[in-house]
């Protein structure tokens, strides 16, 4: 597979500018600017709020905190149980903050609206977002400009809903309520992903229809969560408000489906993501670093001369090997990277927010990793007798390498093929597409300086 033109790539130079430097000056100018008009929007509403809103509005803030906690302890079951991700703090598509949101732009005027915004934020802010700045280098604008572009989305379906007519508290005795609820849903999600698109325009230098439309799961799950919003703000206002109650097994059984899709897509014989799990994660990952301006790097991961084990021990023991690498390699990488096993003995490694000093150093923890595997138990051999495993590495990154998860793993499998033709324990490094043929070739071998 050829590696992408030139023409059809970012600029390198002004990605890694935004990789080191952070914001450019449009951007950084268009992030203030939506947050000024976000302000504006909420101090021109004077609306008051009831005692009953602000009750409501606690009740909401309150559900949606219990609901993270409870989506971080499942996931981390899940992933204990299943992918060995023990450390992971990534909720992923757990987070349901559009149910609540939503609902909350339907039933409070905007201020109030915006102030449980701010706290589910805040909230996600302390408690999922702030134990991963440190590894990725996170600017807070990443999550304030998030909250920013839902209160605007917030406003725009208060003012939509008012404009249609739209009482929540007669219900929905014919379909007009309903139409009137899916134009404001309509409204809420085409100003937030305005806003979303022109940041990443801005920050990125282009706008790829990949980079906004994901996969139909993702569309589907959103879609699923702005429902059951409405549909809570319809039960709230309604004469039964705890008929809301009812909901609460659909949102545990909705968390729990994504953790059990996600769990299945795993490598069953190694314990890791499977390729396609794989695939579809490290997109995301690369659809994240373009919004938020950070690098990402890809590691294909080779045993060097595992057929030998396979021949001389048989395949049962070769299995055992495997089983050992995968177990042991999610102790190398970092928490958030993406590990997969993608064929026989070949595993993928994912590294969001990594430059090229993470990337070296996350290659070296995993032939260090590899390396300290006591084969000798393993198969059953005096130490004297038992083989040596050692792994090569092929390494790519975005932006110099690729605008895709498909470039970037080529990329990484053709410097994986220089590594094999170069010895044992050896991490081959791409440096920019044009110069592919001139890739820099590190060795690693065991005890030898690089």
């Amino acid at each position: 597979m050829s590696a992408v033109p030139t023409e059809q790539e970012p600029s390198a130079e002004g990605c890694r500018r935004l990789v080191m430097l952070g914001l450019p000056g449009p951007a950084l100018t268009y992030v203030v600017t939506v947050e000024v008009v976000a302000l504006a929007a909420v101090a021109t509403a004077s609306a008051e709020a009831t005692r009953t809103q602000l009750a409501v509005a606690a009740l909401l803030v309150l559900a949606c905190l219990v609901q993270h906690e409870a989506a971080l302890s499942a996931e981390r079951g899940y992933r204990r149980a299943t992918i060995k991700r023990e450390k992971s703090n990534d909720t992923g598509h757990l987070v349901t903050n559009s149910i609540y949101t939503v609902a909350a732009a339907l039933l409070f005027p905007p201020w109030l609206m915006a102030a449980t915004v701010a706290v589910i934020y805040g909230y996600r802010i302390l408690r999922i977002d702030r134990p991963r700045m440190p590894r990725e280098r996170g600017p807070v604008y990443r999550t304030t400009f998030t909250a920013t572009t839902v209160v605007l989305a917030g406003v725009a379906a208060h003012y939509t809903a008012r404009g249609l007519g739209l009482d929540l508290a007669d219900g929905a005795p014919t379909l007009v309520p309903v139409v009137a609820a899916l134009v404001t849903i309509a409204a809420y999600t085409v100003v937030q992903a305005g806003l979303i698109a022109g940041m990443v325009l801005l920050a990125a230098g282009r706008l790829a229809a990949r980079d906004m439309i994901t996969d139909v799961r993702q569309h589907g799950f959103e879609l699923s969560q702005l429902s059951i919003g409405a549909t809570v703000a319809f039960l709230l206002a309604s004469p039964s408000p705890w008929l809301a109650l009812l909901l609460v097994p659909t949102l545990w059984l909705l968390m729990r489906s994504v953790l059990v899709s996600d769990v299945g897509m795993a490598d069953r014989d190694a314990g890791l993501l499977s390729p396609g799990a794989w695939h579809r994660a490290a997109t995301a990952e690369l659809q994240r670093a373009r919004r938020r301006s950070t690098g990402l790097g890809v590691l294909a991961v080779d045993l060097d001369g595992f057929r030998r084990i396979n021949d001389a021990w048989g395949v049962r023991a070769g299995d055992r090997v495997l089983d050992e690498v995968a177990r042991v390699l999610p102790t190398a990488v970092r928490d958030g990277d993406v590990l997969g096993r993608m064929h026989g003995e070949e595993f993928v490694v994912a590294a969001p927010a990594a430059d090229g000093a993470d990337l070296a150093a996350l290659a070296e923890r995993v032939l260090t990793t590899i390396a300290a595997i006591d084969l000798a138990a393993i198969l059953s051999l005096e130490r004297e007798d038992a083989p040596e495993l050692t792994a090569c590495i092929g390494v790519a990154g975005w932006p110099d390498n690729g605008d895709s998860i498909d470039v970037l793993l080529t990329r990484a499998d053709t410097q994986l093929h220089e590594a094999k033709l170069s010895g044992t324990g050896v991490v081959s490094v791409a440096t920019t597409t044009a110069t592919s043929e001139a890739a820099a070739v590190v060795a690693r071998r065991a005890g030898a300086s690089p």
